[in-house]
């Protein structure tokens, strides 16, 4: 069986840690018994046997573990971040899957980072329609924000007249968006 493995699980325990979530340690328990998720993705118990992995409340992967006498959920995302990256896992923002799809946790899929990083892993072209989606703004209203900021020089002052919720919209509408004919 092909598995990503990290060299730096220094967490290793024998009794629940005062300091430690439940979840997470869940989760190294799952890893120290031997449960795994191979190259392809796919959740394996120690015995080389694949799994039926469900699918949690919020769209991802996951494995029932017993622990303590209570079934815990393990996402099966998070258990290949911490097969290939050990403890640095838990310094990381989020585990990010690079092709957006949650159900690949294959290893060269899942990265740990920050969620700027993950964020950034939707296309640009997804992100910009998302963006002009969620802010009505007329294209014809972008050289009259331009201008009031120009002359303002104010992010506060230049959102609050043209209603606009977002210092990252306003930097978009600023800084990208292009002006089109009407």
């Amino acid at each position: 069986m092909e598995t990503c493995e990290a060299h730096n699980l220094s967490l290793a325990f024998e009794s629940p840690s005062a300091t430690m979530d439940v979840t997470r340690e869940a989760l190294i328990y799952a890893y120290n018994k031997g449960y795994r998720i191979n190259n392809n993705g796919d959740a394996i118990n120690p015995g080389g046997k694949k799994l039926k992995a469900r699918i949690t409340g919020d769209g991802y992967l996951a494995i029932g573990i017993r622990y303590n006498g209570s079934v815990y959920s393990v996402p099966c995302h998070r258990l290949m971040a911490y097969q290939k990256y050990g403890d640095l896992l838990f310094e990381a923002d989020c585990v990010r899957h690079l092709n957006r799809n949650q159900f690949d946790n294959s290893c060269l899929n899942i990265e740990i980072g920050t969620n700027s990083e993950n964020q950034l892993d939707v296309p640009r072209e997804i992100r910009v329609a998302a963006a002009e989606k969620a802010t009505p703004i007329k294209y014809n209203n972008v050289k009259d924000i331009r201008e009031y900021y120009a002359q303002c020089g104010s992010y506060k002052d230049t959102m609050e007249k043209f209603g606009i919720t977002s210092k990252g919209t306003l930097y978009y509408i600023l800084k990208e968006r292009k002006l089109l004919s009407k």
